[in-house]
């Protein structure tokens, strides 16, 4: 059996259609359990209308503490032997239990793509190949897999006590991927589009803000200890040199005219200046970018 998990947060305009997708699926052998965040719209009671219909549904109530205490929730009540998440305004395909049950075989981990959809646009990732090794590696470099788009054996999660940190509002995805791809070597990746993740404007206009420097440097700062410790040291590297330096870049470079970006150029040009080409030809670009940023700034 599959255990599908949603946190819910003031989804009332979406959830029916998430709720919807699950139900739907064509693999039968599930039950869903709907977190309740401690919403103040209608998503509690939506939920429960469809509670009350369907025996696979469960509905868990709590307070306000976050979607990845809602997610952890879910996995320490799970009954199947294989867990999913799934977000309160994204959808599956109808076949996504099916193909992914039939696929992961003796595995710990199944990996599939994702349709993103922006507003203007959408893009399936990962857009290469599914890769067959050094998976960790791969995602580092790339960003390739969503934390939604796996299906990870309850028991391996359980075993590693592998969890979404409550302490953390942003980067806690990465940092759960980055676990769970670092324990064991028992991880298939499939071709397959299996889920929608929407993605509002207004995420991706926040995103650029400078002061999410410092948000992500703390996510960054504790994957780098975390890597160290398991003397993933390549790993740590490309971290350093891709993930961190491409999102300082990214950010100084969208806020120039922000008041405090001398403040925040200072504090981080050094790293910037330091760059090393860890990833073939995006490296090369990252670098160059970096290179024609600092001369600019500086000229």
């Amino acid at each position: 059996m599959i255990t599908v998990i949603t946190p819910v947060y003031n989804k009332e305009k979406f959830i029916e259609k998430t709720i919807n997708s699950v139900l739907n699926q064509t693999y039968k052998d599930f039950e869903y359990l709907l977190v309740n965040d401690g919403s103040t719209d209608k998503s509690k009671e939506i939920i429960e209308q469809y509670d009350k219909k369907d025996k696979r549904i469960s509905l868990i109530n709590q307070e306000n503490k976050g979607a990845s205490a809602a997610r952890n929730v879910g996995i320490e009540n799970a009954k199947g032997e294989y867990i999913l998440n799934i977000d309160a305004d994204d959808l599956l395909y109808d076949n996504a239990l099916e193909i992914t049950i039939k696929n992961i075989k003796d595995n710990d981990l199944l990996l599939y793509k994702t349709l993103h959809k922006f507003p203007d646009k959408e893009m399936i990732k990962p857009r290469r190949k599914a890769v067959k090794d050094n998976f960790l590696l791969h995602y580092l470099k790339d960003y390739w897999v969503n934390h939604n788009a796996i299906l990870v054996r309850r028991d391996y999660l359980m075993d590693k006590n592998i969890r979404y940190r409550e302490d953390l509002n942003y980067g806690e995805d990465v940092l759960f991927l980055i676990h769970l791809l670092s324990n064991t070597k028992k991880i298939i990746a499939i071709d397959d589009v299996l889920n929608i993740y929407n993605r509002e404007i207004a995420d991706s206009l926040s995103a650029e803000n400078i002061k999410n420097i410092d948000r992500d440097k703390i996510w960054i700062d504790i994957a780098e200890n975390y890597l160290e410790e398991k003397n993933l040291l390549r790993e740590k590297r490309v971290l350093i040199d891709y993930i961190k330096a491409g999102n300082i870049y990214q950010r100084l470079n969208y806020n120039k005219n922000d008041p405090e970006f001398k403040l925040y150029y200072d504090r981080y040009k050094d790293l910037l200046k330091n760059v090393k080409i860890v990833n073939g030809l995006r490296s090369v670009l990252l670098k160059k970018k970096i290179h024609d940023f600092i001369k600019s700034v500086e000229k």
